[in-house]
């Protein structure tokens, strides 16, 4: 039995946490600069917001409505997903599978759920009580059913779908969901499939192997059919990553050597971060400053380049960082935009010969406290300190709820009656 647990609506929800006042009020997020919606509450869904909408475009209507509009608070949100994972580790699963920030895949053996209905509302108020999330449970003999289950919780008032294999029902579900809501499909594959005559998710469960379709389509996408089918086909193996860029244009144009500074240092420790979390090393940096120009939104890049000995060492891409802005910032220039991009990515750290091994785990050591620090308090915990010494080309944020678990001023105050 494959149970998903999908946080409904999850920076909305986090959001009305904190602040109790916004519970039966519509509610949306938006991205690091306020630029768009990239989370709605249902009431904000139901008003006619759409998802990825520039803020600009439905200022009024949020208005109108009496909406709570906030600015993304990602550290409130990882700390509310840490709680719920929290949570998962104490269930008796045969696995866990934190998929994303606000999407969880566990396991269990058939003979552990016995009553999937009342298992999955029991879960549910534990959760809500606990973090105040809502959650929609899917539960399925395989991922992609579990996938699809979800979308038949959210339809139901007990917030829990179940889909099985040769089931009336589930066949019925499947006929009624479009092949592009399907995991996988999505927007722009749906119009190919329709073209074939597979419009629905049951229509994809109906394809033979036989099927000239089986010869044009990849792998994965034979699984996904399998797992429709409801056969718990193992998880393809992660394809290893080419290249991880950090990007972002700022907030307001920066003409500051601190800022420039402070933007590359900032950018490379995320792509430290992103190496650690995938467990692969590099080689090679490259990054970029973009000047402004008249009649160009993304500017005019300079470029550059470092070779160095394998690593997703913190310290290591800092000190790059800090000579290219030393190499590429002038005095008097108005800047955009800032780029770290390294590639020629492996999975095994390789070391020379004249490496000091005994000095290296001794580095190793260091690293893991600060990286665990990093994860348990985010932006709370150890910072490289030239990221600190300019915050002006960091996303706006001028709608940022003000709450932080991991600082005690930032907690909400509590009054007992």
């Amino acid at each position: 039995m494959v149970v998903l647990i999908d946080c409904d609506n999850f920076f909305a929800s986090c959001e009305r946490v904190m602040q109790p006042q916004y519970a039966k009020r519509p509610v949306v997020v938006l991205s690091n600069n306020d630029g768009c919606v990239i989370a709605r509450s249902n009431e904000a869904k139901a008003a006619g917001v759409t998802m990825g909408q520039p803020y600009f475009m439905c200022s009024e209507l949020l208005e109108k409505i009496g909406a709570g509009v906030f600015s993304a608070n990602f550290l409130l949100y990882r700390h509310f997903a840490k709680r719920l994972q929290g949570i998962f580790q104490t269930l008796p699963a045969q696995s866990i599978d934190i998929y994303s920030i606000d999407e969880s895949f566990i396991e269990f053996k058939d003979e552990q759920i016995s009553d999937p209905i009342l298992w999955g509302t029991t879960l549910r108020k534990l959760i809500l009580d606990w973090t105040g999330i809502p959650v929609s449970i899917g539960m399925a003999p395989s991922r992609a059913l579990a996938k699809v289950a979800t979308r038949m919780a959210k339809k139901n008032p007990t917030g829990v779908g179940i889909l099985k294999r040769d089931d009336h029902h589930s066949e019925l579900f499947l006929k009624s969901t479009d092949i592009a809501d399907v995991w996988g499909i999505g927007r722009k594959l749906a119009p190919k499939f329709k073209m074939l005559g597979v419009v629905t998710a049951w229509d994809l469960t109906q394809i033979e192997l036989s099927n000239p379709i089986m010869n044009i389509i990849d792998k994965p996408m034979k699984e996904l059919i399998f797992q429709l089918k409801g056969w718990n086909v193992a998880p393809q193996e992660t394809k290893l990553r080419q290249s991880i860029r950090r990007s972002r244009s700022f907030s307001y144009n920066v003409n500051d050597s601190e800022g420039i500074r402070s933007s590359l240092v900032d950018f490379s420790s995320q792509v430290a971060a992103k190496l650690r979390d995938k467990q692969l090393y590099t080689n090679h940096l490259k990054l970029a400053i973009y000047k402004k120009i008249p009649h160009s939104i993304r500017g005019v890049g300079k470029y550059y380049e470092e070779t160095f000995d394998w690593t997703n060492d913190v310290f290591i891409f800092s000190q790059v960082a800090e000579r290219a802005a030393k190499k590429l910032y002038v005095a008097g220039e108005s800047y955009t935009r800032a780029m770290v991009y390294c590639d020629n990515l492996k999975i095994d750290q390789q070391l020379s010969i004249e490496h000091d091994h005994t000095e290296a785990l001794k580095k190793s050591s260091l690293l893991n406290a600060i990286y665990e620090l990093e994860s348990l308090y985010g932006a709370a915990g150890p910072q490289i300190a030239t990221k600190l010494l300019s915050s002006k080309w960091k996303g706006k944020k001028q709608l940022e709820s003000p709450y932080n678990h991991a600082a005690w001023n930032k907690l909400p105050p509590v009054q007992a009656g």
